[in-house]
């Protein structure tokens, strides 16, 4: 968090330093027009070379297998469902039912967790976390029974933390902590 700020900070100072700079000298303008093309071809090559590593990454292989995996099971169980003799409507689910319906990691992914920090993963949607979480629960670096009825697993290949919760409403959380390792052998 204090990252963030820290960041925005800079960043309101040099946008307030170079527009005061641009009123100065008239010819600065035109520079930081050059300078800014330069530096986005820059970032848009960084991102292109960040987005084959990570795929060249066991995470990605992995989830990426997963999500295969997934689709095929669903694809054959919907093939071999026969259709009934009569059309039925069903009843609507109850929430309880449709959450008692998925994956553990499907549970936490939709609830806080992807949106605040699917980004440190480097996930787009819900389902990499969800096969990421469902794959860290299923093969454990480390498992640590916490208070309150909760339970911490530990990923070493991506320095995770996946903390199983049944008392809250979306079944617990995962992320990188920023201490790593020394913070899920802190937790209590």
């Amino acid at each position: 968090m204090k990252r963030r700020l820290l960041f925005w900070a800079a960043l309101a100072l040099a946008v307030a330093g170079g527009a005061y700079y641009a009123h100065v000298d008239p010819t600065f303008v035109p520079a930081c027009r050059a300078l800014t093309a330069k530096a986005g071809a820059a970032i848009r090559r960084l991102a292109a070379d960040s987005e084959t590593s990570l795929k060249q990454t066991h995470l990605y292989t992995s989830v990426t297998k997963e999500l295969r995996e997934r689709a095929i099971r669903e694809t054959s169980q919907a093939g071999a469902k026969t259709a009934p003799a009569a059309p039925q409507a069903a009843p609507p689910a109850s929430k309880a039912q449709r959450q008692s319906l998925l994956t553990v990691g499907e549970q936490i992914a939709s609830g806080h967790a992807f949106a605040q920090h699917g980004f440190e993963f480097g996930f787009n949607t819900e389902a990499q976390m969800a096969a990421h979480i469902d794959r860290v629960i299923a093969h454990p670096f480390s498992v640590k029974r916490l208070i309150r009825g909760r339970t911490a697993y530990w990923d070493d290949d991506t320095h995770s933390v996946v903390i199983l919760d049944p008392n809250a409403r979306d079944g617990g959380t995962a992320f990188k902590p920023e201490r790593g390792r020394f913070y899920f052998d802190s937790l209590r």
